[in-house]
């Protein structure tokens, strides 16, 4: 199911759980994901503080982006993914977060446009999940 924005968002991290539950419960992980469809679920590391979380794909492409979370305490947006393997970048800079929550854990999608050298476009989904059972 959909987890909403808002203040009458369903409690996912733990009943009763305040924003800052929830976000640092997304910290603690574990997490697992990918940048791209044809990519394995490896690592992914959620690290900062308010104002500068950040996000690490540990997979093929080896994003880092800025992560907000909404007024629940769930990622909302991806912000300036960065790639340090030359001529690949995601587009756009703000990449909007969608997460559903199917009772064992939460799962985010960010679909975004991947490109590369010799103009190389795909349009792909960067995938995190969180284990909550």
């Amino acid at each position: 199911m959909p987890i909403p924005s808002g203040v009458d968002a369903p409690q996912s991290a733990a009943p009763g759980a305040d924003r800052g539950a929830r976000i640092a419960a997304w910290i603690a992980g574990p997490l697992r994901g990918h940048d791209n469809r044809m990519a394995a679920m490896r690592r992914v590391v959620i690290s900062g503080t308010e104002g500068a979380y950040t996000i690490t794909i540990d997979n093929q492409f080896h994003f880092r982006c800025g992560l907000e979370f909404d007024a629940n305490g769930q990622p909302s947006t991806l912000r300036d993914c960065r790639s340090p393997e030359p001529d690949w970048h995601a587009r756009p800079d703000a990449i909007a977060v969608t997460c559903t929550d199917d009772g064992t854990g939460i799962e985010c999608q960010a679909p975004y446009q991947l490109g590369g050298g010799s103009g190389f476009t795909s349009r792909e989904i960067i995938l995190f999940r969180l284990r909550t059972t």
